[in-house]
């Protein structure tokens, strides 16, 4: 363990000496002249110098270390983020606001999610892969699911929620059923959001503003919010100015006066 500490001691400060040696102080336009710097710099000043606890040249104790090293990897060393995801309803697991498909086996079950710049890769819980795809832009779907049809568990999924959304009222019911048609499994996320209006608007509400989406063409969930922000505009609301529960002030008056005590 002591030996592990010295080693990782030794590997930091090499980092340190190139940081302070090297790059303190400089600028560089672009990646390619740093790295072009610092090519010029290792076999110009750190490969020649003599080193600190060896006492040796460095460039000649990495010579006498060659033999024995193995070649360097074909690639470089894979830079990825990974994390745990559940998979949803609809058989999609989401990555940084994109959504991706895993095998509908796995609906309700977690997943474990490996992503780089270019592709997502998706493994079950003995870590064999599932899944990978391309990476989306935020709110996109791999859409290989819905190129390839339902899935059982998918289907019955959809089903289900349209079936929940058509107790909303007819009109929540046809918008859900016109999403469903018309964006396949990644509507289920937008009409699961529908039915949870309810929480906060009235069926009515819900109706007239699928209504409009209908008559618009748009199967959004927020396109369908946006609406309901429309109706829920507050109406003035008229004052009463004369009514046979108004008394006049004055009539309080001449009561508060008659029941005022008497001073002593």
């Amino acid at each position: 363990m002591q030996f592990a500490i010295h080693a990782k001691g030794k590997v930091e400060r090499g980092v340190a000496y190139v940081r302070t040696n090297a790059l303190k102080g400089r600028r560089f336009k672009s990646l390619a002249e740093e790295n072009l710097f610092l090519s010029h710099w290792e076999s110009s000043v750190a490969d020649t110098r003599i080193h600190g606890t060896t006492r040796k040249q460095v460039a000649a104790c990495f010579e006498e270390e060659r033999p024995h090293l193995q070649p360097l990897p074909a690639s470089l060393f894979p830079c990825f983020q990974e994390g745990r995801r559940s998979v949803h309803r609809d058989s999609y697991v989401e990555v940084e606001s994109a959504f991706y498909e895993a095998p509908p086996e796995l609906i309700g079950r977690e997943v474990w999610v490996r992503w780089d710049s270019r592709c997502v890769k998706i493994f079950n819980e003995r870590m064999e892969q599932v899944g990978m795809h391309t990476r989306q832009e935020p709110g996109k779907f791999s859409h290989s699911l819905g190129a390839g049809g339902f899935s059982a568990p998918v289907l019955s999924s959809c089903r289900y929620w349209v079936n929940r959304a058509a107790v909303l009222g007819e009109q929540c019911g046809q918008w859900a059923q016109s999403a469903l048609d018309a964006r396949g499994p990644e509507s289920m996320r937008s009409i699961m959001g529908l039915c949870n209006l309810i929480k906060k608007h009235s069926g009515a509400v819900l109706n007239a503003a699928c209504a409009k989406a209908l008559k618009a063409g748009t199967h959004r969930l927020k396109d369908v919010r946006r609406l309901i922000g429309e109706q829920s505009e507050q109406t003035a609301f008229s004052f009463a100015q004369s009514h046979p529960l108004i008394r006049d002030l004055k009539t309080y008056s001449d009561f508060v006066n008659q029941h005022q005590p008497i001073p002593k």
